[in-house]
């Protein structure tokens, strides 16, 4: 029987593949299979794990933290702030710390972006979740931060 944690993970992994990441296991990293790819369980600075390190073009440019459903994602945020800041050197990046940070039961997901000049966690709901996950095709997707949800846009009809 799987704990908590693991169904949330389940829920997480559908929602990520649902919105193009490619999830792979630290174990058998290859970025060359997809632009957006996610790492289960990676390695951080002082033997921490983030659930979900999310890569673009090969370099590190998020976190997603899991937790069970029920759980509140209040205060989540600053784990996953921590993970932004305590990446092995081993990992390429777009820059330090990171600037996208998830929070996510698989039933509530909530996102922080720090580029913002004063960050703060917003909730998300699925159609905006697939709105974020778009990755530019040109530049560095550090400096084109995720759109603003609109149920108007070309997801709409999805």
């Amino acid at each position: 029987m799987s704990s908590p944690e693991e169904l949330a993970r389940e829920k997480i992994d559908k929602l990520l593949t649902d919105c193009d990441w490619t999830i792979q296991n630290r174990s058998t990293i290859n970025f060359s299979v997809a632009r957006g790819v996610a790492i289960r369980e990676a390695l951080l600075k002082g033997g921490d794990e983030v659930d979900y390190l999310l890569f673009v073009d090969g370099k590190a440019i998020g976190t997603v933290e899991a937790k069970p459903e029920g759980h509140t994602l209040t205060g989540v945020e600053e784990q996953s702030g921590k993970y932004g800041k305590g990446l092995l050197d081993i990992y390429p990046k777009w820059r330090e710390p990171l600037p996208f940070a998830y929070e996510s039961t698989g039933v509530e997901t909530q996102f922080t972006n720090r580029l913002d000049p004063d960050p703060k966690p917003q909730r998300l709901r699925l159609s905006q979740t697939r709105d974020a996950r778009r990755i530019p095709r040109t530049g560095s997707p550090a400096q084109h931060p995720p759109r603003q949800p609109s149920d108007h846009g070309p997801d709409a009809s999805k």
